[in-house]
């Protein structure tokens, strides 16, 4: 079984794009899987919460409220370093997929062969740098 990791940005998409991110999940992945985020996506979404204002508040009330209802698991990372630092330790591991919109982050994901899910046009996922 296959793990998606979800990045804070990811888990911003519903509210952002209009996009269930669980649907097009199950539409890309013909593969069984379970979704994961990190702590440290925890963390920048509660920090959003406590400084964003309006749509970024909103928006990240409701990932907050997403992984709680929808029991996203929390993977294990490394608690001392950054958001990306932590997903690209993660994406290491064997049968990892990350998800981001990030630019320099899938750029470094490709670079050490970790699958990337990404958002196109505003719409849909995309699977990118999948080996099987």
């Amino acid at each position: 079984m296959k793990r998606i990791i979800l990045d804070t940005n990811t888990l911003l998409i519903p509210s952002q794009c209009r996009v269930d991110i669980f649907s097009e999940l199950e539409r890309v992945c013909l593969f069984p899987f379970e979704v994961f985020t990190i702590s440290q996506a925890i963390k920048e979404l509660g920090i959003i919460l406590g400084s964003g204002k309006g749509k970024d508040h909103r928006a990240a009330a409701l990932a907050i409220a997403m992984v709680k209802r929808s029991n996203i698991g929390i993977a294990d990372s490394p608690p001392s370093l950054d958001a990306d630092k932590a997903l690209l330790a993660v994406g290491k591991e064997k049968d990892t997929i990350i998800a981001t919109q990030d630019q320099e982050l899938k750029r470094m994901l490709k670079k050490q062969g970790t699958p990337v899910i990404t958002l196109r046009s505003k719409k849909y996922f995309i699977l990118l740098n999948a080996p099987w």
